[in-house]
């Protein structure tokens, strides 16, 4: 839960805010995903990742300079297969996963991939007024629907949903600063806390939304390929 930050060989960045575009470039099935969070789905499809060191600018766009991380999903198969599991972990924490494909016509095959996870205890304490803070949940939803027409030609359409509320709040944390204390000046306390523990009326305060839609064609010529 929050967002995924990649550094290699000393170059990367760690803004998070929507708008700010780190050096490290994401691909996923071929389209490039420009903010923190979107580099942070829990992929349960994937068939490969590369990671293409140095800039790559020239083959793969804006925001290549430290390298990019290229990720390829599972193409959907005719031949029916359900992946799927839950799991259980400290937190009061469920996740759960799935995945699976079909073929819908003899040219048109679909596949679905699911994850959720949600934490249902904070790790630490609001010491505001005593809520729970730094609980999270996630749910993201990717399927990829592939049509051949022929053995040379092949479209894919790809649609993708991520819905991300981290395990962060919104105001001022311990941090274990000052022993874990917090100054309120407006109100003249000193609040002692754990190093998670918080003072916020407003906790949990990043909600972060993403979905998109991508379309490819591909076409063997026997001299090239073209895409």
């Amino acid at each position: 839960l929050g967002a995924g930050q990649f550094v290699l060989r000393g170059i990367g960045g760690f803004g998070i805010t929507p708008g700010v575009e780190p050096p490290v470039a994401t691909v996923v099935d071929g389209v490039y995903l420009p903010f923190a969070d979107g580099a942070d789905f829990s992929f349960n499809n994937i068939a490969s990742v590369e990671v293409d060191k140095g800039p790559q600018g020239t083959l793969f766009g804006r925001n290549a300079v430290g390298c990019v991380i290229n990720v390829t999903t599972k193409e959907p198969s005719h031949t029916p297969h359900i992946d799927a599991s839950i799991g259980y972990g400290n937190y009061n924490t469920t996740i759960g996963n799935f995945y699976g494909t079909t073929g819908i016509t003899d040219t048109l095959a679909a596949d679905l991939a699911i994850y959720a996870e949600n934490q249902a205890d904070g790790w630490g304490t609001d010491l505001y007024d005593a809520r729970p803070v730094h609980y999270g949940r996630e749910w993201s939803g990717r399927s990829k629907w592939l049509f051949t027409p022929d053995d040379a030609t092949k479209f894919t359409f790809i649609l993708d949903y991520d819905r991300s509320v981290p395990a962060t709040v919104g105001n001022a944390t311990t941090n274990g600063l000052n022993n874990g204390n917090i100054s309120v000046p407006a109100a003249g306390t000193l609040h002692v806390g754990g190093f998670y523990d918080a003072y916020t009326s407003d906790p949990n305060g990043v909600d972060s939304r993403q979905y998109g839609a991508s379309f490819k064609a591909d076409h063997d010529f026997g001299w090239a390929d073209g895409v």
